[in-house]
């Protein structure tokens, strides 16, 4: 499958999982924090987020495990699979998990993603260690993690990362931080540097030393 096509089959998916979810929250079947009008933006356009996971994942000899512990409709999922990554989400909401799983079998049925690849997606806090023990995979055990969340909790996973990550785990940060906070950080935690940087400051790849 060509990459034009592909994406294309992922804009249709993101169009299709962010209406679905919207209408379930519309009709009170759960709950969504913060304002309906962001949910299914994941930071910026598809092709710059695959650009940011396969950047994370290129200087590995292995097959890199990749964790979204905020992965809403799985787009970020979607896309690691498709570079064959072993990949695994969790999101705090039940109901926008029961979504993406049904989505993302369709697009393995349609042969758009490898079948397998997308090991387990379940309702989880991010900020939660047990929550990465039930997906099955230690969070000391992950290569890659991207992290596209609330500010808020965006630095409490900085700070996650910085105590529990194994040596040499990256983590994908969407949107990027400005100069000055993104310096700030890494004052407080020497233990992680910048790995890479988008021109734009679209986003941010750090590692853990």
């Amino acid at each position: 499958m060509g990459d034009k096509l592909f994406f294309k089959q992922v804009r249709e998916f993101d169009d299709l999982a962010s209406k679905l979810i919207l209408t379930s929250a519309k009709n009170g079947f759960f709950n969504i924090n913060g304002n309906n009008s962001s949910i299914g933006v994941r930071g910026s356009d598809e092709k710059i987020v695959f650009e940011a996971i396969k950047k994370a994942g290129e200087d590995y000899t292995y097959k890199p495990t990749f964790v979204d512990p905020s992965c809403g409709q799985g787009i970020p999922l979607v896309l690691s699979a498709k570079m064959g990554y072993d990949t695994y989400g969790s999101d705090i909401e039940n109901g926008i998990v029961k979504i993406t799983n049904k989505l993302i079998l369709n697009l393995e049925k349609k042969n758009v993603i490898p079948k397998g690849n997308i090991k387990k997606i379940i309702q989880g806090d991010l900020l939660d260690l047990k929550t990465y023990n039930s997906l099955g995979v230690d969070f000391s055990d992950v290569d890659i993690f991207y992290n596209y969340t609330f500010r808020s909790i965006q630095k409490h996973f900085f700070h996650l990362f910085s105590d529990s990550a194994k040596q040499g785990a990256k983590l994908i940060h969407i949107p990027g931080y400005k100069k000055i906070k993104r310096n700030s950080l890494l004052d407080l935690m020497d233990n992680i540097e910048l790995f890479y940087e988008h021109p734009e400051n679209i986003y941010q790849i750090y590692t853990k030393k």
